[in-house]
């Protein structure tokens, strides 16, 4: 079996994202990114309500980066635990933009 290190497409580095995932037009949540790479995220949250996420289903997720830009992207579910969700960005995340490896989608 992979580990979830293994099963990744591309490296992910560290990050302080603070993060808002929208669950529907009018609820959220909040959460902190903690490592992420061109197109993936890992995001830690200290509560979720059950049931709320669907695997594969897009989200608009909300990033404000260590510099205080804040971003919206669209966001696939793709791993849950009971520390967080794995989310998949559906265009490149912007800290990696000027990286020329960034770039590539594996």
């Amino acid at each position: 079996m992979k580990t979830r290190e293994e099963r990744r497409h591309a490296v992910r580095r560290p990050v302080a994202w603070l993060v808002r995932l929208w669950l529907n037009n009018r609820s959220s949540v909040d959460g902190r990114a903690t490592d992420a790479s061109a197109y993936g995220m890992w995001v830690c949250m200290n509560w979720l309500p059950s049931g709320a996420l669907q695997f594969g289903r897009p989200y608009r997720v909300e990033l404000q980066l260590e510099t205080g830009e804040k971003r919206a992207h669209t966001a696939v579910l793709r791993r849950t635990s009971q520390l967080g969700v794995g989310l998949e960005a559906s265009e490149q995340l912007p800290f990696l933009a000027s990286d020329g490896a960034a770039g590539r989608r594996l």
